[in-house]
């Protein structure tokens, strides 16, 4: 659970938190279980750990990898739970906990400061902080592809395994929507919210129809900053300024839950987020649009982001 004192969060490109990539960095060993030690996790391989890396896993994709990692070719559970029986007790190194430590103060003061300061329209990092402490923990989150993704990492806690649905990986935009209602429909009465953006969200908009007419309950949280944002700031910061075809003309969001027949409310400047806030926690689905700056950069790795060619 993401509240717990051990967990620093998700590494790595997409959403990665400070704390988590500046303990991956430092550490003498890393042990990575499954398949996920690749061009994600590592920023295209511009960040890897200084001491070894040994990854336990059964995916054959792990031996075309590029080869930054001893392959130990096991079920990751069962090699667990040998290793457990062998390491007997367990010793906590104070330095290396202080350092963690200190890493994980660096990532709260960040986050601190995006909550805090003052914008033009939403604060996006205000608002996802404010929902963390407004729903409840047997929560269901799903985000596709885009920067609306990162306020999720940062602020949305996630409690236990299977809870949480994303595309980071795969970059699939259009994916949130439908992951949603397939985790509404395999898992009744949780609290299952999708968070997508704008330009993710017309991909596959139609299927608001599919919860309306199925009787789910989903809740919709669209980030809208006109634009296809990942691509809109890589033009930004690293093509000149040269913005090409980024930019969107969307519909009246409103209008549209209104023709869905779902409830609808509006996040577009500071102190709009009780209104937002009070339809994600009502019964019955709803839409709440959170209108954002496109320049609007959320608390991230900026160094490493910058690293990763894409």
């Amino acid at each position: 659970p993401e509240d717990h004192p051990r967990c620093l969060g998700r590494i790595g490109f997409g959403g990665g938190s400070l704390a988590a990539d500046r303990a991956f960095e430092n550490s003498d060993m890393v042990l990575a279980l499954g398949h996920e030690f690749d061009d994600i996790t590592t920023y295209g391989y511009n960040m890897l750990p200084g001491g070894d890396v040994v990854m336990v896993s059964q995916d054959p994709s792990a031996k075309t990898r590029p080869r930054y990692y001893d392959l130990v070719s096991a079920n990751p559970v069962r090699a667990l739970e040998e290793l457990s029986d062998m390491a007997g007790g367990v010793r906590r190194l104070e330095e290396w906990d202080r350092m963690v430590q200190g890493f994980r103060r660096e990532w709260g003061v960040m986050l601190d400061e995006a909550v805090r300061r003052e914008t033009r329209l939403a604060n996006p990092d205000r608002f996802f902080r404010l929902l963390n402490m407004r729903i409840p923990r047997n929560r269901v989150v799903s985000g596709g592809q885009g920067t609306h993704i990162l306020y999720v990492y940062n602020h949305i806690q996630i409690y236990s395994p299977g809870s949480f649905l994303a595309a980071t990986n795969l970059g699939a935009m259009g994916y949130a929507l439908p992951a949603v209602i397939g985790s509404s429909k395999a898992l009744p009465g949780g609290y299952h919210l999708c968070v997508a953006g704008d330009g993710e969200l017309m991909m596959t908009v139609q299927d608001i129809e599919t919860i309306v007419r199925e009787g789910l309950d989903v809740k919709i949280v669209l980030v809208n900053d006109d634009s296809y944002k990942v691509l809109y700031l890589r033009q930004v910061l690293q093509k000149g300024g040269r913005v090409y075809e980024t930019l969107l003309s969307n519909p009246d969001f409103s209008r549209l839950a209104e023709a869905f027949g779902v409830r609808y409310a509006s996040v577009s400047r500071p102190g709009d987020e009780e209104g937002g806030l009070g339809a994600l926690t009502s019964p019955g689905p709803a839409l709440v649009e959170v209108k954002v700056d496109r320049d609007d950069i959320p608390p991230l790795n900026l160094d490493y982001t910058l690293r990763m060619s894409m």
